[in-house]
């Protein structure tokens, strides 16, 4: 197996969304070129759909390299591999639908995580300001799915300033998303449970475990 860890899929399985345990070829830079390319030959024949939905799945299959990358044997290769597709994908937005196109997020969104992982602060919170501009302005099939996407990106913005050691920042973030979190109905609280619990571990962090409890009990009722 090369480096990147060499996450296994074809290039069909991005379009019907199969996932990795259900392909049979290695991805590869080859491979990229050739989903990138495909994008922009959907975008030129005006098929704005296909395209988002291929650079979308592109941006996903960086996710995964992303997130087994701390199990693989070249960690750091994976995780470079991973950058290079997310950046690759936000060119391609560029030239077809857009930097801030609202699937465009989900790279910015995971580039940001990468950076965020690797401690490269600087260059992430930048990332996530502009995510979260395509979050509050992005077309969605609701508001309440607009909001659980804009709650995602604040919480993600907080646990970056607690990294930071940053906490009045932080805690205003985490504050700020929970208080969307609170108004959605509670089949959104899968999707934004990650920022709530970020919180309650920062809380507790910060002796703060009795507002800790609190917010678990409300959420919980």
């Amino acid at each position: 197996m090369r480096h990147l860890g060499r996450v296994l899929l074809v290039a069909a399985c991005l379009l019907v969304g199969i996932g990795p345990a259900s392909a049979q070829t290695q991805i590869t830079d080859a491979t990229v070129d050739e989903l990138l390319q495909r994008a922009e030959d959907a975008y030129r024949r005006g098929r704005a759909d296909e395209t988002a939905a291929l650079l979308h799945r592109t941006s996903d299959w960086a996710n995964h390299i992303r997130d087994v990358a701390s199990g693989s044997a070249k960690p750091a290769e994976d995780l470079a591999f991973a950058e290079r597709i997310y950046r690759r994908v936000l060119a391609t937005f560029a030239r077809t639908l857009g930097a801030d196109h609202d699937h465009a997020g989900s790279a910015l969104m995971g580039l940001a995580s990468l950076y965020i992982d690797q401690q490269r602060y600087a260059e992430a919170e930048p990332l996530l300001r502009r995510t979260l501009g395509i979050a509050e302005s992005a077309p969605a099939p609701s508001d309440d799915h607009r909001q659980a996407a804009v709650a995602r990106v604040v919480g993600q913005l907080g646990q970056l300033e607690e990294r930071q050691g940053r906490n009045a920042e932080a805690d205003a973030h985490y504050r700020r998303a929970l208080a969307i979190v609170d108004k959605l109905p509670p089949r959104f609280r899968n999707a934004t449970g990650k920022c709530v619990q970020h919180y309650l571990r920062f809380l507790r962090a910060n002796n703060r475990s009795q507002e800790a409890a609190a917010i678990e009990a409300r959420l919980t009722r």
